[in-house]
């Protein structure tokens, strides 16, 4: 991949034997997720593979890499066309993985194409409610569980410093955009997952487990060790990452399940 000087060499020399096996724990993940929702769904063969592949590049590779994009002043090594570089590798095992997955899945699916029925006045209103909540609850974990790590603290503030949650929240209001950026990205997290919620919006058990596996993609990958955290800020992204996309799925899946 045609990722820049700075990044090939602090991943070659970050390197880890083992890496090898925790991808594999991810594509793992991914394959059980397309597996999962192949088997329950009763949408054509056809429209399952382009909704998969587009919903899985849209939360796990470009939810990721935007986030990246704009902290990217805490990483010295990526050049501004590095993580859309990672977003088109991503491409490759998904290429790979989706078709065979659900090949596995099922022996034959429907061949008509799915009857979507659903207001685009309900969409608009519960999307909107859900990108509120997705910057609630990203604040509040990223306070009271990450924050509460002091190397983490350090990595993104040069500073050991924990402020109380408001004080918190008004320095770094005054400092960044972050509010806005958030409520952007949750807006987008709840349209991107859209396709899983129209497939699952009869079955209520199948939508909240579709939910939880595709959610919990964007901190799987934080098993992998890597150059661009410190373990320690590793361990304590994927804890509040593994904590709060459950809690936003669960609550995704409630407010879906409401049907007023």
């Amino acid at each position: 991949m045609p990722f820049s000087e700075s990044f090939k060499e602090a991943a070659s020399q970050g390197s880890n034997p083992f890496s090898v096996l925790f991808f594999l724990t991810i594509n793992i993940w991914f394959t059980v997720t397309v597996f999962y929702i192949g088997k329950n769904s009763d949408w054509s063969k056809k429209w399952l593979t382009f909704t998969l592949f587009f919903v899985y590049l849209a939360i796990y590779g470009f939810m990721t890499q935007i986030e990246t994009i704009f902290f990217g002043s805490a990483f010295k090594v990526l050049s501004k066309s590095d993580p859309w570089v990672i977003i088109l590798a991503n491409i490759i095992p998904l290429i790979v993985i989706i078709p065979r997955a659900l090949k596995v899945a099922k022996k034959s699916y429907p061949k008509a194409s799915p009857k979507i029925e659903i207001k685009l006045t309900t969409i608009l209103w519960k999307t909107a409610v859900l990108g509120v909540v997705y910057m609630l609850v990203y604040f509040l974990f990223g306070y009271f569980v990450a924050w509460q790590f002091e190397a983490l603290r350090v990595f993104y503030s040069g500073s050991a410093e924990k402020l109380p949650f408001i004080q918190h929240m008004v320095s770094i209001y005054e400092d960044s955009n972050i509010f806005l950026f958030q409520l952007v990205r949750g807006l987008l997290f709840s349209a991107f997952i859209l396709p899983i919620v129209l497939m699952f919006k009869a079955k209520s058990k199948e939508l909240l487990i579709s939910l939880i596996l595709v959610y919990l993609s964007t901190s799987i990958v934080l098993i992998i060790p890597n150059f661009l955290f410190p373990d320690v800020v590793r361990w304590a992204h994927f804890i509040e990452m593994m904590s709060s996309m459950t809690l936003f799925s669960v609550i995704t899946w409630w407010v879906w399940r409401n049907r007023s």
